[in-house]
């Protein structure tokens, strides 16, 4: 329900009764559906309690809602619309529009959504938090929108304001706690165990994983940290506890050009030198490649099997290699989350937070071997 003070001219009463019929309608509520509580209604439109009591015997009088005994107040008959056509889609994005389609696995996702909306018939309206337009608010997203499609990581506080506006929402490539909204991202943890049993399939015992060094984070507000990249690193973790193994993590720091790998050479000139080694996402593997035929005389896959855990399949040729990796179906990511939204909008119901693990497709390329 929206937070909205009273009104001059208006009695509390009135006002309340108005307030908690606009929750009714624009939550979607059918009949035998629960009403929050008195205290919380009070809570909510920030009038005192005694004013929701008389707003809501007024409704029961009504006939629209009826009280159970010691179970609280429910929807005796529903108003407003029980489902609603989708017919303009809101792509709700934190970057600019032509990163959209410079990213590979964010092109992938893009051509999914339209590939999916064109076959409804939809149009796809794009915001984004990096455009001239500065902060986007709710409200001109919902008048101009049937339901939402966020792609990325929008931070939670900022995607409340929607849900607060009970437009059907879906997000893709991010996951949050806080939100009881349909979450699409990547099986970050089964990736992450894909790529270490391949490499101890070809009897690689020291396993390293190597990760980005995230920089300062952001300033802008609507920003949120990357849930993909915690939830692999954890997986490495867990998977590592389970073989009783002390495998070390590596986090790359950016350097004037390119990136600094002193930290991994560091450790792969150890005594207990890895000969297998899992990276975070083909990009970064692209990039460490480069730097460690550059800088070292170490060879992949001779002296040292590399395996990313995902990436898309733009990303996984650099020059003499083709990156083993998991191919994530982020075009398949896209098109589920229209149909997600088409489902939500034609029951306009509150749901539960739901998190769909996307799967990916294992490229085996040519960094992958036996251990030395």
């Amino acid at each position: 329900m929206r937070l909205i003070a009273g009104q001059r001219g208006i009695n509390p009463r009135t006002y309340a009764a108005q307030q908690i019929r606009k929750h009714i309608e624009t939550a979607g509520l059918r009949a035998g559906d629960p009403l929050p509580s008195y205290r919380e209604l009070a809570r909510r439109l920030k009038v005192s309690l005694m004013t929701v009591e008389r707003a809501m015997d007024d409704l029961l009088r009504e006939g629209l809602i009826t009280c159970v005994d010691r179970k609280g107040a429910f929807l005796a008959r529903q108003l407003g619309p029980a489902a609603r056509e989708l017919h303009t889609i809101g792509l709700l994005c934190g970057s600019s529009r032509s990163s959209l389609v410079a990213t590979p696995y964010r092109s992938e996702i893009l051509r999914g959504l339209f590939d999916k909306a064109d076959r409804l018939k939809a149009d796809i309206k794009i915001f984004s938090f990096r455009s001239e337009q500065g902060h986007i608010k709710p409200t001109d997203v919902v008048r101009e929108c049937d339901g939402v499609v966020v792609l990325g990581a929008i931070h939670p506080d900022v995607l409340a304001s929607f849900v607060k506006e009970h437009i059907p929402m879906v997000v893709a490539d991010y996951a949050t706690e806080s939100l009881p909204l349909h979450h699409l991202v990547c099986d970050n943890a089964a990736m992450v165990r894909s790529s270490v049993a391949r490499l101890l399939a070809d009897r690689h015992e020291q396993v390293v994983y190597v990760r980005a060094k995230s920089g300062p984070q952001e300033s802008a507000f609507w920003l949120a940290a990357d849930s993909d990249h915690q939830e692999r690193l954890e997986a490495f973790q867990a998977v590592a506890l389970e073989h009783n193994a002390d495998w070390p993590v590596v986090e790359l720091p950016k350097a004037e050009r390119g990136m600094d790998i002193g930290p991994l050479v560091e450790v792969l000139a150890g005594k207990r030198r890895p000969t297998g080694m899992v990276v975070e996402q083909t990009g970064l593997a692209d990039g460490l490649l480069h730097e460690l035929e550059a800088q070292t005389r170490l060879q992949v896959p001779r002296d040292l099997s590399l395996v990313a855990v995902a990436g898309t399949r733009r990303e996984n040729v650099v020059p003499g290699h083709v990156i083993a990796h998991h191919e994530v179906r982020f075009h398949e990511m896209g098109i589920r989350a229209v149909e997600c939204l088409q489902q939500r909008c034609r029951s306009l119901r509150p749901i539960r937070r739901t998190i769909e693990r996307i799967g990916a497709d294992f490229c085996a390329g040519d960094t992958l071997g036996a251990a030395p």
